[in-house]
This record gives structure tokens, sequence and C-alpha cells, in this order.
């Protein structure tokens, strides 16, 4: 089973949204954008919104992020990029049912790189 992800990339109003088919995880989606996005977050230099989004869908089939109209309703995570603020943050998608329709909920929104510093100190204790 695949774990799916939606990617909101955001700024000043703008925003476009990229959908990912498989390992929408942390330490998949979520390291995958801190690395592409590394050169552009840590520089002193305007990041634009749209460059992020070019560069994610530029070899769709290597990489497998793609444009999308809308959060899909079978993802496990949502990614938010905020070019503006350059964070990434992600959260957990559940699934309750309420009569005979599934109604995705968000948890709160967590900031990847923290997460991900996380999850290497305990795999470093281990």
């Amino acid at each position: 089973m695949s774990t799916r992800s939606n990617i909101i990339i955001k700024a000043k109003g703008c925003k476009a949204i990229l959908y990912h088919h498989y390992d929408g995880y942390i330490e998949g989606v979520g390291q995958d954008l801190v690395n592409k996005l590394d050169k552009y977050f840590n520089s002193d230099n305007y990041c634009y919104w749209s460059d992020v989004v070019n560069m994610l869908v530029k070899d769709k089939k290597d990489d497998g992020y793609e444009i999308t109209r809308g959060i899909h309703g079978d993802i496990d995570y949502l990614y938010t990029i905020d070019t503006d603020e350059k964070t990434i943050k992600f959260q957990r998608v559940n699934y309750n049912v309420k009569g005979n329709e599934w109604k995705q909920t968000f948890g709160r929104k967590h900031d990847v790189v923290t997460e991900l510093l996380k999850r290497q100190k305990v795999k470093e204790r281990c």
C-alpha cells in the first residue's frame, strides 16, 4: 500500500497543490523536500513559489510529484511549503466514519526539519 501525500506550495496569496503517490511519510517525501529546498531556503535570495513548483515537477517520472487541483481524499500526510517564511510543515491525516461518509481530519502542523532531527536522534540511541 502506498503512503500518499499532498504538498501545498504557497506565498503571498498564491498557491499550488502537488500530489505524490508513494513514500509520503516524513523520511520519504519530507526528507526529499528538505533536500531539494535547502539551496532555496538557506540563501538570502527571495524564494519564488513558482520556482519551487517547477523544480519539483520537472521530471515527474523520477520524483513522482504532479500538479493537482485539490487535496486528495486518500492521503496520509499533508505538507505545506511557505516560500515567504521558508518553512516546510506537515500534518498527519486521519479518517473517521460519519454515517456513510469518510471524513478527513488534519492533525496539528509540525516542522519537518525538527521532526527529522528528532527521529535521527532516536535512531542514534538504539
